[in-house]
C-alpha cells in the first residue's frame, strides 16, 4: 500500500541532501479486504519494526536464521517455525482474540444506579467542574428516557457519605473506619437510604451535585464499596464511578507500591458480577504514571464486569 522509490533507502545511515525520496500512498488498497494474522508479530529487538516480507530472512551457518531490519538495520535472530508465510502489504495482526463479556451477562434484574463520585482535593477545580457536568447530563438523560430507574449517590474524600436529593448526608464514615471494608459493609447495609424513581427527584438531583466541593484526600476504596452494599441489598445494578482514580486513602489505596490495592479491585469485580452489579467508569486524566495506572486498574474493574469506560 505504501512504496517508495528506493527499497533500501531506510537502511542507510546518512540520507544526502540531493537524495530524491519519492513516496505513494495508494488509497483504492484501503477497500481491500485485509489478510488478518491472530498472533504476536515478527518485530525488531531495538525498534520494535514489524517483519512483513518473509524474503527478508536468511539463514546463515554461523549466527542461524535471522533478518536485518529494514528500518534500523538491526540483526535479529528469528526461530524458523514463527516465520509468517504468504504475506502481502497490508496485515492486520490480532495479539489476542477478544471476549465478549457483555454477551455473557446475567440480564439485570433492576434499574438500580449508584453514582460514586470523588470530591478530593485532587479533583479541585476544572476536574470536579468536569465530573460533576457529566453525571448531571446522565441524570437528564435517565429523567427523559428511563424515568422509573432509581438513583442514589456517594461523594468520598477522607471520609464517604451517603447523599439523599435534598444534598444532605444520611451517612458519614470517616476515621478508622474507611481501613476496614466490614465496617463500611455493616454501616451501608444499615442505613435508612430509600431509593426512588429519577423522574421524581430529578432536579433536586442536579441541585444537590452541584453544591458538591473538593476536599482532602481520596477514599476511593470504601466509596466504591459502599456502591456496591448498596446494589447488592437490591439484586443487583448499575455502579457509576468519576474520580481520577489517585486513590491514596483506606483499603484500596493505589498509591504504594503494595498490590493489595490492586488486590481489593480484582476481588471486588467478581462480587460485582457474581452480585449482578456493572460498574462504569468515568476517568479523569491528569499527566503522570502514577494517574495512568491507578485508571487503568479501575479501568480493568470496568471491563471484567461488562460496564464502559469514558
Amino acid at each position: 500500500m505504501f512504496k517508495t522509490s528506493f527499497n533500501r533507502v531506510l537502511e542507510r545511515k546518512t540520507i544526502k541532501m540531493d537524495l530524491p525520496y519519492v513516496a505513494s500512498l495508494s488509497f483504492e488498497e484501503l477497500g481491500k479486504p485485509k489478510q488478518v494474522i491472530v498472533g504476536k508479530p515478527i518485530q525488531c529487538q531495538r525498534c520494535d519494526g514489524v517483519l512483513t516480507d518473509p524474503s527478508r530472512v536468511v539463514k546463515d551457518p554461523k549466527i542461524g536464521t535471522h533478518f536485518k531490519c529494514v528500518f534500523c538495520g538491526t540483526v535479529n535472530i528469528v526461530d524458523p517455525k514463527d516465520l509468517p508465510t504468504h504475506l502481502v502489504d497490508d496485515v492486520d495482526f490480532i495479539i489476542e482474540e477478544a471476549m465478549d463479556i457483555k454477551t455473557t451477562r446475567p440480564e439485570l434484574t433492576g434499574e438500580n444506579i449508584v453514582a460514586v463520585i470523588d470530591i478530593s482535593g485532587s479533583m479541585s477545580g476544572g476536574k470536579l467542574e468536569a465530573v460533576n457536568r457529566s453525571l448531571s447530563e446522565t441524570i437528564k438523560d435517565l429523567k427523559v428516557n428511563a424515568p422509573s430507574s432509581n438513583f442514589g449517590l456517594i461523594a468520598f474524600e477522607s471520609s464517604v457519605y451517603l447523599i439523599d436529593s435534598n444534598g444532605k448526608n444520611v451517612l458519614a464514615i470517616g476515621g478508622d473506619d474507611i481501613y476496614s471494608q466490614q465496617k463500611i459493609a455493616e454501616r451501608f447495609s444499615h442505613a435508612k437510604y430509600s431509593f426512588e424513581p429519577i423522574k421524581k427527584n430529578a432536579d433536586k438531583w442536579l441541585k444537590a451535585i452541584s453544591k458538591l466541593e473538593s476536599m482532602d484526600m481520596t477514599a476511593l476504596g470504601p466509596g466504591l464499596l459502599g456502591g456496591y452494599t448498596l446494589l447488592k441489598m437490591r439484586n443487583g445494578g448499575r455502579l457509576l464511578l468519576l474520580t481520577d482514580g489517585l486513590a491514596n486513602m483506606g483499603f484500596g489505596s493505589l498509591e504504594s507500591s503494595s498490590t493489595t490495592g490492586k488486590v481489593f479491585y480484582k476481588e471486588l469485580a467478581g462480587s460485582c458480577n457474581f452480585g449482578n452489579i456493572i460498574v462504569d467508569v468515568v476517568g479523569v486524566r491528569e499527566e503522570g504514571a502514577e494517574s495512568r495506572l491507578a485508571l487503568k486498574t479501575l479501568g480493568d474493574l470496568a471491563l471484567e464486569t461488562g460496564g464502559d469506560i469514558y
